[in-house]
């Protein structure tokens, strides 16, 4: 049987009787069209589901990693309030082909993050020119970024949209199918990001601890930037994007990053200054982020 799709994953878990090897009879949330509410992706579909009172995030792959396996177990086994909780679940749902016939299926079950994602915190404090607002969302993303950099591993897809914010301010990451593990054998990145926030040259042969440094360059300045005046968003679209994109500037077309770089130098602040240089760096590692 081929891999299922999104359709299939949904017959199974809105029947959950019999589906699943492990978690019972887990419910899923419905929208108020009677739906199963999914979000999908690339590679997979997440649904949210609940599990003894509890809010989960199931995801299904649609085109599964190879590594995916040893990936969770390592990021079971250690901890750390970066990252929701997580079980990777060898051949856990069970899936009807089209010809009756059926086979069992991994998933992976994440604790749900609630709050809002980066992203829309950041369109959020600029509908209602929160000045304060914008300016905890930045120092809540540097602690962030502080805390992941000192870790062994990387995120892979550093972007707001993988990135939750708490009632309280606390950033977490989302989707970690990406993730460089050290001593993980793999032939190259599974993924090679988001390109909004990346930079131009990242490949598959770039797999490394390094892989979050652009990233978290390109989105602390950003947010540095609109913390010190939000007119730099006036014109902006931030949907996809978060103030700078990697091909207007390599493209050298970018006024925002030029008067970014100006109002930075006029205020004397020097770290924001340096982050905006290092998004022209020639190399996607930044050695001296850290």
């Amino acid at each position: 049987m081929n891999t299922p799709t999104i359709s299939q994953y949904a017959e199974s878990v809105c029947h959950p009787y019999g589906r699943f090897r492990t978690l019972g009879e887990p419910a899923v949330e419905r929208d108020a069209y009677g739906e199963p509410l999914l979000y999908a992706g690339g590679n997979a579909a997440v649904f949210k589901v609940w599990l003894a009172g509890r809010p989960y995030a199931l995801k299904c792959y649609t085109r599964p990693g190879k590594r995916n396996g040893m990936l969770y177990a390592y990021l079971a086994a250690r901890r750390t309030p970066l990252l929701c909780e997580v079980r990777y679940l060898p051949e856990e749902l069970y899936i009807y082909g089209p010809d009756g016939e059926g086979a069992w299926y991994d998933t992976v079950l994440t604790e749900w993050a609630d709050g809002d994602s980066l992203g829309y915190a950041v369109r959020r404090a600029l509908h209602h020119r929160d000045t304060e607002r914008m300016a905890a969302l930045s120092r809540g993303f540097d602690a962030m970024v502080a805390a992941l950099l000192s870790m062994p591993w990387a995120h892979g897809d550093l972007k707001p949209g993988n990135i939750t914010v708490g009632t309280d301010g606390t950033m977490r990451l989302l989707d970690y199918d990406a993730m460089y593990i050290p001593g993980i054998d793999a032939p190259g990145a599974p993924e090679t990001g988001t390109p909004q926030f990346n930079h131009p040259s990242r490949n598959a042969s770039f797999f490394s601890k390094s892989i979050d440094d652009y990233p978290a360059a390109l989105i602390s300045a950003a947010l540095r930037t609109l913390a010190a005046d939000l007119s730099f968003a006036d014109g902006a679209d931030l949907t996809d994007s978060l103030l700078f994109t990697p091909p207007e500037l390599f493209a050298r077309r970018s006024e925002r990053y030029a008067k970014a770089l100006t109002e930075a130098a006029r205020r004397g602040d020097a770290v924001t200054y340096r982050l905006l240089a290092l998004l022209l760096s020639p190399t996607p590692a930044l050695p001296s982020l850290g």
